[in-house]
């Protein structure tokens, strides 16, 4: 009777634990909406000028990042010019040729995101390190409407120290309503 006891408690420690985790990934699911809740509501009916500096001042707590830079694509011209970002010193006018950054080139040319948790050791390093960064982690999302990119979202530095699947989706969604 004392082992079918302890095998009871046991399973109620599991069964507790596991809603326990239940319940604190419902809760994050939650917090992230309720930021996309606060985004849409800040930038529902304002000028781009006006966008932009909420995604200055907003942009980095929703997604929990420190820096964040979005390019406009122009295709016609193959470049990136600087529509949003909240990096210290960067020129408001930056505007690159898509060579010029071979991570959005393959970024906006592929369709698709590009994640890595250590950028001195992806393809993208070139041998300087920004010290800026306190992490290593890089992200860079093209962001389309009916499958034409139209622009570039990068992401970096956190206080966790990596960005992680869950991160990643979030930003996504993010990226979607962008």
């Amino acid at each position: 009777m004392a082992q079918f006891e302890k095998l009871k408690h046991h399973e109620l420690l599991v069964v507790r634990n596991l809603l326990k985790k239940q319940n604190e990934m419902l809760g994050g699911s939650m917090m992230n909406l309720d930021h996309l809740i606060y985004l849409q509501k800040s930038i529902s009916l304002l000028s781009s000028l006006e966008i932009s500096r909420v995604f200055n001042d907003r942009l980095p707590n929703i997604l929990g990042i420190h820096y964040f830079s979005l390019f406009l694509y122009d295709k016609d011209r193959n470049q990136l010019s600087l529509s949003s970002h909240n990096h210290p010193g960067l020129d408001e006018d930056l505007f690159l040729y898509i060579a010029d950054s071979e991570i959005m080139s393959d970024a906006v040319t592929s369709g698709r995101y590009i994640m890595g948790p250590d950028f001195a050791k992806s393809r993208y390093y070139k041998g300087k390190k920004n010290s800026l960064f306190k992490t290593d982690f890089l992200v860079s999302i093209p962001l389309m409407i009916e499958n034409e990119n139209i622009d570039c979202l990068n992401l970096s530095d956190n206080l966790k120290g990596y960005f992680n699947v869950t991160d990643l989706d979030f930003a996504l969604n993010v990226a979607e309503f962008i």
